[in-house]
């Protein structure tokens, strides 16, 4: 379509070119001023269509500037939504994460204090092993323990007082979210 419209406006002024040419040579100015005109006409038209030309080139690029302008404020401010969102994520987050890490700080405390007293008590069933062993009889309450039950609660005093004892967290969480709900603790010697 454009290529018509070009080729239409080209052949018209070829046109109006001829004919300033054909008025000037009847005229009587001649056929060298009929010529000049035929030249000096058709540059002027094609540095009008030039001219014309550009001023609808600019205006479209400047139309198209203040879209790219409008565009780009609109990305700016959804950039902007979106970093303030991220930043109230990341403040969530991180306080949810300072309120497991309390809890779980405050289980595994409670998990030292259990460990800390079945240290103690071993130590108590220990002692009344060899007590028991080395005197024949049995005191507040407790039945002739075998030597195997023996040689386990020595092994555990001795995991205990030598600080051998692991403590592995295994996370329990809710699907289909992944969300942890809950820690399973388990003590190995």
């Amino acid at each position: 379509m454009q290529k018509a419209v070009m080729a239409l406006l080209i052949g018209a002024y070829i046109f109006v070119s001829f004919t300033v040419a054909a008025l000037l040579w009847r005229a009587g100015a001649g056929w060298g001023a009929g010529v000049a005109g035929l030249i000096g006409t058709l540059g002027f038209l094609f540095a009008l269509h030039d001219l014309i030309g550009r001023r609808i080139d600019t205006g479209a690029l400047r139309q198209e500037i203040e879209r790219l302008k409008a565009a780009q404020h609109l990305f700016a401010e959804h950039l902007e939504s979106t970093q303030a969102a991220l930043e109230g994520l990341a403040d969530t987050l991180q306080e949810e994460a300072a309120s497991k890490t309390d809890v779980l700080t405050s289980e595994v405390r409670m998990l030292e204090d259990l460990v800390a007293r079945m240290g103690d008590s071993l130590e108590t069933r220990l002692m009344y092993v060899k007590g028991a062993s080395a005197g024949g009889h049995a005191t507040g309450g407790f039945s002739h323990p075998s030597n195997q039950t023996a040689a386990l609660l020595e092994t555990v005093r001795d995991a205990l007082a030598h600080n051998r004892v692991d403590l592995y967290l295994q996370p329990v969480v809710s699907l289909p979210q992944r969300r942890t709900v809950f820690y399973e603790s388990f003590s190995r010697l």
